[in-house]
């Protein structure tokens, strides 16, 4: 009698022991999927930096900051932008203390003459106009408009090598992207100089790279994007007709 109450006993406890474990394993199950979930579909803003999301089904750059957090992210539809909203150096001197190269600032006299000036300037990011620097930051023909302000006419050959490797340069990743070599991330916008009837029309006239290279830079916009790859993966590709 007591044999049987025990065995009763140790079977039930058995019985039980599975339930929980069953129940144990679909809880952490449920917890996983969450977290992947959570991991997927938001990215985190840290302390010193400024976030701006891109929103390739609503127009661009989104009006607003992103602050120190969690925010939404969908892959294949937002590209977050992690600015950095600490001080930081712009070093416009033929070297650095580490011997780091650097562009030294041009400067255009009212005298046409050209003035070559080694400097450090400290400098941070506003917070709130996060998103106006890199909607800015993207157009290379708002870059033209400035220099040209300032007295000097670039060539769109240099305002592209600003744009894609003195922009890496300046944010100290120029080892890992900026510019096609190898070593270095296959990150690519490949751009279409006829995607448009007044591209089209302007490439007729075009007899060299660089009168190319300015058509798009000044006539240009998201249409003339025909594929974008990101660490060699292509991420984005026109649709054509």
């Amino acid at each position: 009698m007591a044999q049987r109450s025990l065995r009763d006993l140790f079977a039930g406890l058995g019985g039980k022991g599975g339930s929980f474990a069953r129940n144990l394993g679909i809880s952490l199950g449920v917890v996983g999927l969450i977290v992947l979930v959570f991991e997927t579909f938001t990215v985190r803003i840290s302390p010193g930096e400024i976030g701006v999301r891109q929103n390739n089904l609503a127009g661009g750059i989104e009006p607003t900051d992103l602050d120190v957090g969690y925010h939404l992210s969908i892959p294949g539809v937002h590209r977050i932008y992690r600015v950095d909203s600490r001080y930081f150096f712009l070093n416009f001197a033929e070297s650095d203390d580490l011997g780091e190269e650097y562009e030294p600032l041009l400067i255009r006299t009212e005298g046409n003459n050209n003035v070559i000036v080694d400097c450090t300037i400290p400098t941070r990011i506003v917070p709130g106009r996060a998103h106006e620097l890199v909607a800015e930051g993207l157009l290379v023909g708002e870059a033209y408009k400035v220099q040209m302000l300032a007295g000097y006419k670039p060539t769109a050959a240099e305002l592209f090598a600003m744009a894609t490797r003195g922009n890496a340069r300046r944010l100290r990743i120029g080892h890992e992207t900026g510019s096609i070599e190898v070593g270095k991330f296959v990150d690519l916008v490949v751009l279409d100089p006829a995607a448009t009837p007044v591209l089209a029309s302007r490439q007729e006239v075009s007899t060299s790279l660089e009168d190319v290279l300015f058509s798009l830079m000044i006539l240009g916009d998201d249409r003339a994007v025909r594929a974008t790859y990101v660490a060699g993966e292509r991420v984005h590709a026109r649709l054509t007709a």
